[in-house]
């Protein structure tokens, strides 16, 4: 067994409920809004319209394709669009009273803060590295209470660079002051958090929530876990 100093965590689906914590934030802005249930109907297909495009921007975010207003504007206005309304300045509008929201959500994946406490109480160095946006993710970090238990937040919005790009990774570890073999990334998402800290040398424990088959995955995580509890087993 290695011996790690400082445990990474993605935060978004990994200690934070982001499913969760967004559906309910969706549905909060939908029940607020009689013109997005007289033009979708349902909420059902207001959310799966919002996924849809939500999905779809973020893939061409992370490949500079599209800037950050514009996938925070579009992922509202491309399904407004849909259902024949188009306006902009409601789409940014939605998409600012669904982030302000969000901050107020608190639903925690199962057992985070008990294993957060157990690994500070271990000696070990705990660190967030996540691909959101730092005004938004912060304050979700400071209503769930965790900020105590996290030393380094850092923000792929400030450096740059998003995930899996290795240029974040490396300016995590510059950050932290720490070689990489100190490390171990710890995420949910297969293709961000653990290909990206395989490219870049740094171990890895996926967090498996999806209920991946780990034998056809092309690149097999030094560690996989069903529940954040697992991780007292392996640290």
């Amino acid at each position: 067994m290695k011996k790690y100093q400082h445990i990474i965590f993605d935060f978004d689906n990994t200690l934070w409920d982001f499913a969760t914590n967004s559906k309910e934030s969706l549905l909060e802005l939908y029940n607020k809004h009689q013109k997005l249930q007289q033009k979708f109907g349902s909420f059902e297909n207001f959310y799966n319209l919002y996924e849809k495009y939500n999905i779809e921007l973020w893939k061409l975010y992370r490949k500079g394709e599209v800037s950050k207003d514009g996938l925070s504007t579009n992922r509202f206005a491309f399904p407004l669009r849909e259902v024949g309304i188009r306006d902009i300045e409601y789409a940014t509008k939605l998409n600012s009273e669904y982030l302000a929201l969000t901050t107020t959500k608190t639903k925690l994946k199962p057992y985070a803060i008990d294993v957060l406490k157990y690994l500070k109480s271990k000696g070990y160095n705990l660190h967030i590295l996540t691909d959101g946006f730092f005004e938004v993710q912060f304050l979700k970090l400071k209503t769930s209470k965790l900020i105590p238990y996290i030393t380094h937040i850092i923000v792929s919005e400030e450096v740059g660079f998003l995930k899996p790009d290795s240029r974040l990774f490396q300016y995590m570890t510059e950050k932290i002051g720490a070689d990489k073999s100190q490390m171990i990334m710890v995420g949910d998402d297969y293709e961000n958090d653990i290909i990206g800290a395989y490219n870049f040398g740094m171990d890895q424990v996926f967090y498996n929530i999806k209920n991946l088959d780990i034998d056809a995955l092309p690149i097999k995580p030094t560690y996989t876990i069903f529940s954040l509890i697992e991780l007292k087993d392996i640290l």
